[in-house]
């Protein structure tokens, strides 16, 4: 067995990309509120924490739902604190 070198927590990219990669910032305590509202429209995301200290959150976007998932977070982000940090 080879030593590993390299240890990520996501893939490397190499140019192809089987999922569109959004991240956005809440208040850390609502992380969890986040992740289960994402976790409810079942096919347009998944959820997972970046940075908890900060409130950052990545949604693994498939392709086909890229325009739901940022209307998705755009209409939370007009009735609470969630920000878009990357499309």
């Amino acid at each position: 067995m080879s030593a590993i070198k390299h240890k990520t927590s996501f893939p490397v990219d190499r140019g192809i990309s089987v999922c569109h990669r959004m991240l956005v910032q809440i208040n850390p305590a609502d992380i969890a509120w986040l992740v289960n509202v994402v976790e409810s429209y079942e096919a347009i995301a998944i959820p997972r924490t970046i940075d908890q200290k900060e409130g950052i959150v990545e949604l693994l976007v498939s392709p086909d739902y890229v325009d739901e998932a940022v209307a998705l977070m755009e209409s939370l982000g007009a009735q609470t604190h969630v920000r878009i940090l990357k499309k």
